[in-house]
């Protein structure tokens, strides 16, 4: 019985990616197991009886800020450019979700919401997450 130096539990990003390295750079082997019946975690895809790639796990959003990751991870797939914007009905209007200054001045008339946002800042500064509860 051979005995297991490297073992990965785990075949997503982070489990093929460590992998990779090691069996790369330190060209050792690697077993990686899961207890999924494919590779790539909740990242996977497959293509329907029509040809059509389904996510099996819903839309994946990968982000960093780091430009090794990016390139590393772009060695193997393509990404596209992606900016999540949660906007909610409000009297017709499309608001952003969280409500902030942007949207308060979007529902309200200007006069009211110059006001309102003055109490906010005066209340609990700039740039400050505030609990809709704290703020009556």
């Amino acid at each position: 019985m051979s005995k297991v130096k490297n073992l990965i539990v785990g075949c997503g990003f982070s489990g093929v990616a460590l992998a990779r390295k090691i069996a790369q750079e330190r060209k050792e082997k690697v077993v990686i197991i899961d207890i999924k019946d494919h590779i790539a975690g909740n990242c996977y895809d497959y293509r329907d009886s029509n040809g059509i790639c389904v996510h099996k796990y819903g839309t994946h959003i990968f982000h960093t800020n780091l430009k090794p990751v990016w390139d590393f991870v772009s060695r193997f797939t393509k990404g596209y450019p992606y900016q999540h914007k949660v906007k909610g009905l409000v009297d017709g209007q499309l608001v952003p979700i969280s409500f902030n200054l942007n949207s308060l001045h979007q529902v309200f008339p200007k006069s009211l919401a110059n006001k309102i946002e003055l109490c906010l800042l005066e209340k609990f500064g700039f740039n400050k997450k505030v609990p809709i509860f704290r703020i009556a």
